[in-house]
């Protein structure tokens, strides 16, 4: 269930969703943002390992949403850590 949804500041214009309780939000990518996140996964993997205590979200998985009807649509699931 989608608590609340916004637009982000950045210069992506991603779209954020978060649950009802705001304990996990669910972020768009772009194409080349996915890219780029994918490029680093071991490197976040690594971090994470590293510094469980990390402030850094921790993200749970990411996705590529396709239909017949619009673009494909790449999202980010990922805690909230505030």
């Amino acid at each position: 269930m989608v608590f609340k949804s916004g637009e982000g500041a950045g210069r992506s214009g991603s779209f954020f969703f978060f649950s009802h309780d705001r304990k996990w939000i669910i972020k768009t990518m772009t194409k080349g943002e996915l890219n780029l996140y994918l490029k680093h996964l071991e490197a976040f993997g690594k971090h994470y390992q590293s510094c469980p205590n990390s402030l850094l979200a921790k993200v749970f998985g990411c996705f590529t949403v396709s239909t017949d009807y619009m673009e494909d649509i790449h999202i980010m699931l990922m805690e909230n850590t505030v």
